[in-house]
C-alpha cells in the first residue's frame, strides 16, 4: 500500500509540473549570475574564504575562518562543513601526475544576507515556482520520460555548452532510501585559458534540491571544477 501511494504521488507530481520549453536566454541567466557572483575559474582559496565571510545568516556574519586545512599525497584544501552552510576549496593531482582538478564548492540550506539566488529564486519557492521562474510552463506527461541509459534523469535543455536536467531520485534503482528526491541541475562546460595553468576544462554547476512533500527548495549549491594538464 505504501509503495502504491508513493507511485501515485510521483504520477501526480509529474502531472502538475512544467515541461521543457526552456529557452537559451533563461539558461544563460544562470551563467550571468555565476559571473556576477564571482563563481568563476581560478577563484583562489583566499578569495573563496573572503567571499563566504561576506554572507550573513540571521544577521550574523558567516564564520568562514572556522574550517579545516587538509593535505594529502595528491593535494589538499580547506573546508567548512556546516549543517546549513558550507564550502570547500580543493586541489587534486591525478595518480600519474599528468592532470589536476581544482574545485570550489558552496552550499546553503538557508537564505543568506548578501546572496541573491538566480532568477529571483527564494527558499520559500516550491518546485513549480522555480520552474515558472525559469520559463517552464508546459505540462510534463504523467509518465516520467527518462533519458536513454538512465532511470532517474530527464534532460529539459541541452546544447554544446549548457544542460538542464531534472532528477527524480524516487525512480533510481541505485538508491534504497531517498530523503530529498527532486533535483534541478544546471551544468555549463567550456574551455578557459589561464595564464598559469594554460588551457583548462571548466565545469560550473548549479544544483537545486526540493523536499518530497511540499516540494519547497531544500538546498542551493554551486560547484566550479577545473581540469587541466600539468606542465
Amino acid at each position: 500500500m505504501k509503495r502504491l501511494c508513493a507511485l501515485l504521488l510521483v504520477a501526480l507530481f509529474f502531472v502538475l509540473v512544467g515541461c521543457s520549453n526552456v529557452k537559451e536566454g533563461d539558461i544563460t541567466d544562470f551563467t550571468a549570475w555565476l559571473d556576477s557572483e564571482g563563481f568563476t575559474p581560478s577563484i583562489s582559496q583566499r578569495d573563496m574564504i573572503e567571499k563566504m565571510g561576506g554572507y550573513t545568516y540571521n544577521g550574523h556574519p558567516f564564520d568562514a575562518s572556522c574550517g579545516i586545512f587538509y593535505d594529502s599525497l595528491y593535494g589538499g584544501g580547506y573546508t567548512v562543513y556546516g549543517e546549513e552552510i558550507g564550502f570547500t576549496n580543493d586541489y587534486r593531482v591525478s595518480e600519474d601526475r599528468k592532470t589536476a582538478d581544482y574545485t570550489n564548492l558552496f552550499y546553503t540550506k538557508v537564505p543568506l544576507g548578501g546572496l541573491t539566488l538566480p532568477l529571483g529564486i527564494e527558499f520559500a519557492d516550491t518546485f513549480q515556482d522555480v520552474l515558472l521562474k525559469m520559463g517552464i510552463t508546459e505540462k510534463l506527461p504523467s509518465e516520467f520520460g527518462s533519458d536513454e541509459g538512465t532511470d532517474a534523469e530527464m534532460t529539459l535543455y541541452k546544447n554544446e555548452r549548457y544542460t538542464l536536467v531534472f532528477r527524480n531520485l524516487y525512480l533510481s534503482k541505485d538508491l534504497n532510501q531517498v530523503d530529498i528526491p527532486y533535483e534541478l541541475v544546471f551544468t555549463e562546460k567550456y574551455t578557459f585559458t589561464d595564464e598559469r595553468k594554460g588551457e583548462t576544462n571548466v565545469t560550473r554547476t548549479i544544483k537545486l534540491t526540493f523536499e518530497p512533500n511540499e516540494k519547497v527548495l531544500h538546498e542551493f549549491s554551486v560547484t566550479i571544477q577545473e581540469n587541466y594538464k600539468l606542465k
